[in-house]
């Protein structure tokens, strides 16, 4: 029986010109899940509720089934989190310094990994933390996230800052931190490659509002473009888009099936059927909701 390691039931938060939620979800131990949406979406400020960081205006929210807003070292010591702008107290602080810090909070600090990821990802522990360029400050910020051993890692625009070399590596280690298949990742990104390799489910967020959590390869055989000879009378209504492009016609459709039975009735030949890409799909769903 799968276990329940985060729920939202009805969870809002203002926050200025929006308001986060309500938003009603389970997510589920053993699972890697997306949360995409545009910039200022509430991404951010879902992971800080996660953490306790913010409090839900209503609604109950529950990690590993406590409250987080409590901050419970217990339950601290059970997640990891890796922000998109490092916010450590200090950054005069060398890379050394601040990951023998870290690891006092953290009794299943695994001090061999972290010096493999050092390693791998060619950090200089010996630099300051300020002087270090994004991206190697983006790369030791990671071998700090994973090097918590957490049961719960959320993770907000793990690539930004990375060159490919460092994404591949990235990528693979995520992926070996799963392996086990006893913990969760909750990650934000626009990087559709990440969510395409990474993600089990993907959750939708546009201005506050969650539009749906949905299964990834699900939502991969769902879409298709529907390539149609001549010209359609009226918009098929289980249609997202349709366009004319030289003497066919191009319909996207979350419900193939569906559409073609509205096109055998509207007398409308079909040609031939394409998957769309993901990248495409994160466009529909969030720009036409």
């Amino acid at each position: 029986m799968s276990e329940t390691v985060i729920s939202l039931e009805r969870v809002s938060k203002p926050l200025g010109a929006i308001e986060l939620g309500p938003i009603d979800v389970k997510l589920e131990r053993g699972m890697v899940y997306a949360v995409v949406g545009p910039n200022g979406s509430g991404k951010s400020s879902l992971f800080k509720l996660i953490l306790g960081l913010l409090k839900p205006k209503q609604g109950e929210l529950r990690v590993f089934g406590s409250d987080p807003a409590v901050q419970d070292p217990a339950l601290r010591e059970r997640i990891g989190y890796v922000s998109e702008s490092s916010d450590v107290y200090d950054d005069r602080l060398t890379g050394r310094s601040w990951a023998r810090f870290i690891q006092r909070w953290y009794p299943q600090w695994n001090g061999r990994l972290f010096a493999e990821l050092v390693t791998e990802m060619e950090i200089d522990l010996t630099r300051q933390l300020r002087k270090m360029s994004k991206g190697e400050r983006r790369r030791f910020d990671l071998a700090i996230g994973l090097a918590k051993e957490p049961e719960l890692l959320l993770l907000d625009e793990p690539s930004s800052g990375l060159d490919p070399l460092a994404w591949r590596h990235m990528n693979d280690r995520l992926t070996r931190f799963m392996s086990g298949g006893d913990r969760t990742i909750v990650m934000a990104t626009h990087i559709v490659e990440e969510v395409r390799k990474l993600a089990d489910y993907i959750i939708f967020i546009h201005k506050g509002k969650m539009l749906g959590i949905y299964e990834k390869d699900e939502l991969l055989a769902g879409w298709k473009v529907l390539w149609v000879e001549g010209l359609l009378e009226g918009k098929l209504g289980s249609a997202v888009e349709q366009t004319v492009e030289g003497k066919l016609t191009r319909v996207v459709t979350p419900s193939p099936a569906v559409t073609e039975r509205e096109l055998a009735e509207a007398g409308g030949r079909l040609l031939r059927t394409e998957a769309l890409g993901l990248d495409d799909i994160l466009y529909y769903m969030i720009q036409k909701g």
